[in-house]
């Protein structure tokens, strides 16, 4: 027998110490001082002289030990609270929690403290790290090192385990004990805005519901929050523009929530983690695997809505673009659901939820402490890389980015139109050799973004969310928009076999980039190497877009057929309206939901399913809500104190005069 699997059978018999002594007190067959297990009484006895820890730590052992002579309920408790050695170790369950609300529970006469200890077993089974983590409860008045030192020195005698003098048994980022709720200043202006916002739509509602019912015309300031009104125009359907793009941007929010689904499940504490490894050689995985391509239909959108939009106003105005009130709106529109986001955050947050893993998983909105700054003036990703505040608005600040650049592309390829296209398509080229080169000489591979389950990469701020990297479906779709705003409506004729032809290659195009790799992940086979990576990201980022390109194309001129009616269905317009709120909230309701679990969880393709109709159900509550509050009045409250020139001939336009940022997709 291996050292590790007798290390493996003597741990077990360490935890079997738990359950013999907690059924000898149920039985009252023997006095739990007569039970000689590891964690009876001897393991707090032998070390209430113990002088390597605090005197206020040997004193909480003795009273301990005493209780449990006399069977004290809140004794056998902390015992109790323990995680057992978990069943399945070759399966990949390598963390037992214990109950960490049964540890808190116990505040008299000493209050006890939730930790998570590592013990490691020395040995690997089907490529996982053979690290036991058990929940274990204790005395609140020992430190974590105190306890420490007493696990290594208990295991060390009893077990024969030996551990390094750097080995920390103990997580002290798991430990937990109970506290009082002392709000912060910033919880309070957290709490205060939340009020203030609920109080206004209540009296805007009210004033919307006197002016209604004496059918005169309100204010537009005082009915700004208005309830009714704001989820009216909400729910309201509009025509007359290009109804696939709410389809394509749906399905793209639905894709980027399902891959952050999967990736909370991966990190969560499961039973069958060596599931994980075949799952992730399944045809499906490439749907998640393949997730990060989704932002670029944002990218896509963005570019085409934002040039068609731009020419419309510059048409109106003789070709004059005002930059400034540009910049101003869009600042304007953006930043209070993202403000409102980053205070929650940052305040609110800390209080939805605690659990055995909740520090681990929620320990990011720490770091809002230093960034929110940067995330409010959209350059977190060049200005805090590795140090995102709520991490998926990298998206924000390149997006950001290239609408504060976008006069540049707009006026040139207004007065110069085939020059400055050809200017823009040379630039956009240069730019992917640029990806292509970065990839190449930093010897980055797939690997290396579609695997990063929640750790630090280093290639994730050069190559993933850099704004000159991900810029080409930005750009793809500023040159199809433009295309589209100088046809003005014509349909376009084409042949039955260049329809079919088209369809084939985009669709071809979509699929190959989504399962491309698939073989890669095959145990038979080599991992992709750097020149495939390059060609796969550089070339992606151009084919992904030129494919909705042609999808989009297909939808306009009547080419589309079921993919046109499914695409331009009027049940998307109303998510398409929230989507910007769903696209910043829906992490953050991911997040609490995945962190505050108090069991094991199990891994399958299922179970994610379900997680994924649970947190959009929550996001999409939320997002409304939101809407309601902050969106649309500020929306109201802005074009009121903002006005837009008005055009000088009424012309038809392929798009809607809109109130929603996400309709806008963040353009106008």
């Amino acid at each position: 027998m291996s050292t590790a699997s007798w290390r493996c059978i003597k741990l077990t018999y360490f935890v079997i110490g738990i359950i013999t002594t907690m059924q000898g007190s149920v039985s009252g067959s023997e006095n739990i001082h007569d039970v000689n297990y590891a964690l009876g009484i001897n393991f707090f006895e032998q070390f209430t002289n113990f002088d390597e820890v605090s005197l206020a730590c040997l004193t909480d052992l003795k009273i301990v030990a005493e209780a449990l002579k006399d069977n004290a309920d809140w004794a056998l408790k902390m015992l109790d609270a323990w995680g057992k050695f978990p069943s399945g170790i070759l399966y990949g369950h390598r963390m037992e929690m214990g109950n960490f609300d049964e540890c808190l529970d116990i505040n008299s006469p000493l209050l006890g403290k939730y930790c998570q200890a590592s013990i490691p077993v020395e040995t690997t089974a089907f490529g996982l790290n053979a690290e036991i983590q058990l929940g274990i409860c204790f005395p609140n008045k020992c430190s974590t090192e105190d306890f420490d030192k007493l696990l290594k020195y208990f295991l060390s005698d009893s077990y024969k385990l030996n551990f390094n003098v750097t080995t920390k048994l103990l997580i002290a980022s798991t430990c937990s004990t109970r506290e009082l709720v002392e709000l912060e200043p910033l919880d309070w202006v957290a709490i205060g805005l939340f009020i203030t916002l609920a109080l206004l739509m209540a009296l805007s509602t009210i004033f919307d519901c006197l002016y209604s019912y004496k059918r005169k015309q309100p204010n537009k300031l005082l009915v700004s929050f208005s309830i009714p009104k704001n989820l009216q125009q909400l729910l309201k359907i509009q025509h007359g523009h290009i109804p696939c793009l709410h389809g394509i941007r749906c399905l793209s929010l639905f894709w980027i929530i399902f891959l952050h689904c999967y990736l909370y499940r991966i990190l969560s504490p499961n039973i069958n983690a060596v599931d994980i490894k075949s799952w992730e050689q399944t045809p499906f995985s490439m749907i998640e695997q393949s997730g990060s391509i989704a932002v670029d239909s944002f990218f896509f959108l963005s570019g085409l809505l934002l040039i068609m939009v731009s020419f419309r106003e510059m048409q109106k105005n003789d070709g004059k673009l005002n930059i400034p009130l540009m910049y101003i709106h869009r600042y304007l529109r953006l930043t209070p659901i993202l403000a409102v986001a980053v205070l929650f955050y940052m305040s609110l947050f800390n209080y939805m939820g605690n659990g055995p893993i909740w520090k681990n998983l929620t320990v990011a909105n720490k770091i809002c402490d230093n960034t929110w700054w940067a995330t409010l003036l959209y350059v977190q990703n060049y200005a805090a890389p590795g140090k995102l505040c709520l991490g998926h608005t990298w998206y924000l600040a390149v997006d950001t980015q290239l609408f504060f650049l976008s006069p540049i592309f707009l006026i040139m390829i207004w007065k110069w139109r085939k020059l400055g296209t050809a200017a823009t398509i040379i630039f956009g080229l240069l730019l992917v050799a640029c990806l292509f080169t970065v990839i190449v000489i930093n010897k980055y591979t797939i690997y290396d973004i579609a695997r990063n389950y929640g750790t630090a990469s280093e290639a994730m701020p050069k190559i993933y969310y850099s704004t000159h990297t991900r810029c080409s479906a930005w750009l793809i779709g500023l040159l199809f928009g433009c295309y589209l705003h100088y046809n003005n409506g014509r349909i376009a004729k084409i042949s039955n076999w260049l329809v079919a032809f088209g369809w084939v290659v985009s669709l071809g195009m979509l699929f190959t980039l989504v399962f491309a790799w698939y073989p890669k992940t095959l145990p038979t086979t080599s991992d992709p190497t750097v020149l495939e990576s390059a060609f796969y990201f550089a070339g992606g980022r151009v084919a992904w877009p030129l494919a909705l390109c042609w999808i989009v194309f297909a939808c306009i001129n009547g080419y589309g057929g079921p993919i046109n009616s499914f695409l331009s269905w009027t049940f998307w317009q109303p998510i398409s309206k929230l989507s910007y709120i769903m696209y910043i909230w829906h992490l953050i309701v991911i997040t609490i939901n995945a962190s505050r679990i108090k069991t094991n969880t199990y891994f399958s393709d299922y179970d994610v399913t379900l997680s994924f109709w649970s947190n959009f159900g929550v996001t999409l509550l939320v997002s409304v809500c939101l809407h309601l509050a902050v969106e649309a009045p500020v929306a109201d409250i802005e074009s009121y104190l903002l006005p837009r020139n008005k055009p000088k001939t009424a012309k038809r336009s392929t798009l809607p005069a809109t109130t929603t940022i996400s309709q806008q997709n963040l353009c106008e």
